[in-house]
């Protein structure tokens, strides 16, 4: 009785002193030991084991495709419409709510001190998991909190370290890189671990630091490389986990190999391949094979092997081919075979490797999207347009659409559309005209060795018919086990009867023995009607003789074809010529491949009866292409032949005279001027049709990419923000060489940042509006809307408004505004719209409606009016 009163008394104390430590407003040492263990044991253990997981997990996803610059940190991919409150892994979410939970239920934080000496690891777990989920304010305000409230804490480098990390994800490299300096400055005594994240955080941003599209920084980019290499050896040195050792390894050669410095990538590389017997778990061997598998790609393309060598490259490939543990990489190593065959010429090797390639399984799109590519440019070569054309679209299919080589690539796909096109209506029309101008003879020698050609083929395939017919006749019962077919299929199943090719034509050749040829109909059995007599070999030989009589293969129904009436021929050779001019251009312009350009243009200018719109233009294509190679004496030749047949042409007039593209009154510059000014006063339509005009006119010329710039402009004003980017997008590519052209990606780059929003704004407390008449083009013609103009600009000086200012707007093909700006309210706006009605200046039928000046500016942009007045 006594021990159980004890026993009672001691649970009653024990829950008096647990409940009495729960408590975090009291600063007590049950109260701070208790709250602290519970962090560490709790809510620290299970929240790193959840970070480690996602961690893990975004290592284990993420696609490195090799080609450039592996990333020295991986991060997770963010949906391009992200939803903050949607974490990217369930792990970074538990750990989050883990560190929240901690800090909500355990923190001591009392008089301005905290007492549970957990809580800053806490903080720090906290500010980690939103940093992996790419939440950078919130992670940014959790790593502050420790430098901000616990100065003596253990962890404030490491809390510094990774606000520093933060900052460079936000888009501040210069202040992290300046803070991590002062860190390494001011600590002399770094962990490990915090050494080797300082030091790969600071090649992070060397690298991001890089601007490779800036020439006239190439100096400063081979330092930033440098800078990296050096900051990549300090970390690989002191980090321990051995798969960011063995990448970090590999960048480090990838970097040196940038600079140029191959003996240096060759040995670091060599780095890399020594290390892959030395993982402690069989699972981290294979995660880190794909750095072993590239460094020794790479140290290949470092020996750069020529033709001669063939047997050495032919006995390295086949080593790792055979190598067992290289099965899941068989699509790297054919990959870059077909690389090389392609460096040294051998195509026909090279289409056969990157075929290989395909064919192996792999995981890796943009290596994938590499083979497509390759071999659409292959055939692109060989004049092979569709099949080019079916591997750019599967090239498409494995790239990411948002970046600029997926345009690029579609571009040319696109330009392909039209190569294909006029190459068929080329060849087709070069046939056509090449029979046209064959004797009788000659077109009944060509035609009778075409038709033999298809009675050959045609006897060729009734022999094989004949022969599935008697082997059909002819085919033996079908008893299992006796050389039928068996009677059991895979697996020990029956076969259907319907699915076995063999039992099919047995049984069908046994219903013609006997029923013959019938009709398929009800009562068959009863009542059969024959299509005909069963057929013997005589009827056979009857029917094919009938069949070789039929006009496809009389010459003379193809002779009969062929057209004779003039205007007919002349129409073929203008579609044909029209072909000829189309093909060099876009072979110059758009894909600058001149020698195939060259060999249209020299076609079309030897053809008979060329107009001059065509024939001139290609001549002084020709000039120009030969300027381009160059080619001085084929150049010269060019510009006499246009000076002496086109004296008093555009083209001999700049070959004779080169100032007269800048001076004159016909000059390109004048011309531009006029339609600019054209522009300003909305007359869009009008310098659409004559940009199209003038770059057509013009082509061939360095003026055309301005003209091009104008009508990109214009097209935007009258078609809204998306067709205005698709057209400085295509400057941008056709002409990317020219200051036109980098001005294109320019306008490209501020266009899609300066408007990616197209949500209107609030305007319950701006100050900037207009007031918007709206007059549909159908019902109000523009000499109509410049009376209303003069009308409005009167009423609103007579009524004291002479200060606003008025203007026409265009919105669309269909619809023009007049605006009276700078008001200040939008009752105030609508006020004046109906002082104006009141006062007879304006008319009743006249829509009007007030708009704060950016929704004004959003309206224009997205052509998004409608949206605008539904939502007011």
């Amino acid at each position: 009785m006594y021990s159980k009163e004890k026993y009672k008394l001691g649970i009653i104390i024990f829950v008096l002193v647990s409940i009495s430590a729960c408590s975090t407003q009291e600063d007590k040492f049950m109260n701070r030991n208790f709250h602290a263990m519970t962090t560490y044991y709790n809510v620290l253990y299970h929240g790193n084991i959840e970070m480690e997981l996602g961690v893990e997990e975004v290592k284990r996803s993420h696609s490195d495709h090799f080609f450039d610059i592996l990333p020295i940190e991986r991060m997770a991919e963010v949906p391009p419409e992200r939803n903050d409150t949607v974490p990217l892994l369930e792990s970074f979410a538990k750990a989050e709510a883990k560190a929240a939970k901690g800090v909500r239920k355990h923190s001591m934080f009392l008089g301005g001190r905290e007492y549970n000496f957990q809580i800053d690891e806490t903080y720090l777990l906290l500010g980690q998991a939103r940093y992996y989920d790419q939440r950078f304010i919130p992670a940014k305000d959790a790593f502050s909190y420790i430098k901000n409230h616990y100065p003596n804490s253990e962890i404030l480098v490491r809390s510094e370290i990774w606000l520093q990390k933060t900052n460079f994800r936000m888009g501040f490299p210069e202040l992290a890189l300046k803070n991590l300096h002062q860190i390494l400055a001011e600590n002399n005594e770094l962990e490990p671990e915090d050494l080797a994240e300082i030091q790969a955080t600071l090649a992070s941003i060397y690298l991001a630091l890089v601007d490779e599209e800036d020439e006239e920084a190439e100096a400063l980019n081979q330092q930033y490389y440098a800078s990296a290499i050096d900051a990549l050896a300090m970390a690989v040195e002191h980090v321990s986990e051995y798969e960011e050792k063995t990448r970090w390894q590999f960048i480090r050669s990838q970097l040196f190999n940038k600079l140029g410095e191959k003996d240096s990538a060759y040995a670091n590389f060599q780095k890399v391949i020594e290390f892959k017997r030395r993982p402690k778990t069989k699972g981290e061997y294979w995660f880190n094979r794909k750095y072993w598998v590239h460094s020794l790609t790479e140290q290949f393309k470092i020996k750069d092997y020529q033709p001669e060598q063939d047997s050495i490259v032919k006995e390295t490939f086949e080593e790792w081919a055979l190598d067992w543990e290289n099965r899941h990489h068989l699509d790297h190593f054919y990959f870059e075979y077909a690389q090389h065959y392609s460096k040294v010429d051998s195509i026909d090797l090279a289409i056969q490797y990157y075929n290989k390639s395909l064919r192996e399984p792999g995981d890796n799109q943009y290596r994938i999207s590499r083979n497509y590519l390759n071999l659409a440019n292959i055939y692109f070569d060989k004049a092979s347009y569709k099949t080019a054309g079916a591997y750019y679209d599967s090239t498409l299919t494995n790239l990411d659409d948002s970046t600029r080589e997926f345009r690029l690539i579609q571009k040319k796909r696109n330009n392909l559309e039209d190569v294909i096109k006029f190459e068929d209506i080329a060849e087709e029309t070069d046939s056509i005209i090449q029979l046209v101008n064959m004797t009788d003879q000659e077109r009944l020698s060509f035609f009778d060795k075409h038709t033999q050609k298809l009675k050959e083929e045609a006897e060729e395939l009734f022999a094989q018919q004949n022969k599935q017919d008697r082997l059909a006749a002819q085919q033996p019962p079908d008893i299992p086990g006796f050389g039928g077919t068996s009677a059991v299929g895979k697996k020990g199943e029956q076969t259907f009867y319907f699915y076995d090719e063999n039992q099919l034509k047995s049984g069908l050749g046994k219903f013609k023995r006997k029923w013959g040829a019938i009709e398929f109909a009800d009562n068959w059995r009863f009542d059969p009607k024959k299509k005909g007599k069963s057929k013997s070999e005589d009827d056979e030989e009857e029917e094919e003789d009938d069949f070789f009589n039929s006009p496809e293969f009389d010459p003379q129904s193809y002779i009969s074809q062929i057209p004779e009436d003039k205007v007919v021929i002349d129409s073929i050779k203008g579609q044909r010529n029209y072909a000829y001019f189309q093909l060099g251009v876009i072979y110059k312009e758009k894909f600058k491949e001149l020698a195939l350009a060259e060999k249209r243009f020299l076609r079309l200018v030897d053809f008979e009866g060329v107009e001059e719109k065509l024939l001139l233009p290609a001549k002084y294509n020709l000039y120009l292409i030969y300027k381009l190679i160059p080619d001085q004496e084929k150049m010269d030749l060019w510009k006499a032949n246009i000076i002496k047949d086109h004296p008093d042409s555009r083209y001999a007039e700049i070959l004779l005279n080169p100032r007269s593209m800048r001076d004159g009154e016909n000059s390109p510059n004048t011309i531009y001027s006029r339609l600019y000014k054209e522009f300003k006063n909305q007359n869009i339509e009008y310098v659409i049709d004559e940009c199209n005009y003038w770059i057509d006119e013009l082509i061939g010329t360095a003026t055309v990419p301005k003209f091009k710039i104008l009508k990109a402009m214009a097209v935007g004003r009258l078609y809204g923000h998306q067709e205005y980017l698709k057209e400085l997008d295509e400057v941008a590519i056709d002409h990317s060489q020219t200051k036109e052209g980098k001005k294109a990606k320019e306008m490209h780059t501020e266009a899609k940042k300066a408007f990616k929003n197209q949500k209107f704004i609030a305007e319950e407390q701006e100050d900037k509006f207009n007031l918007v008449f709206r007059f549909p083009k159908e019902d109000y013609n523009k000499a109509y809307l410049r009376e209303v103009y003069a009308t409005i600009k009167a009423g609103l000086k007579e009524l004291e408004y002479g200060h606003l200012k008025v203007s026409v707007d265009v919105y669309d093909k269909d619809v023009m505004f007049i605006l009276v700006r700078d008001l200040t309210s939008k009752l105030g706006a609508q006020g004046l719209g109906d002082i104006l009605l009141e006062n007879g200046f304006t008319n009743q039928d006249w829509e009007y409606f007030s708009v704060e000046k950016t929704n004004y500016t959003k309206i224009q942009i997205y052509k998004s009016l409608n949206s605008y007045l539904e939502n007011q």
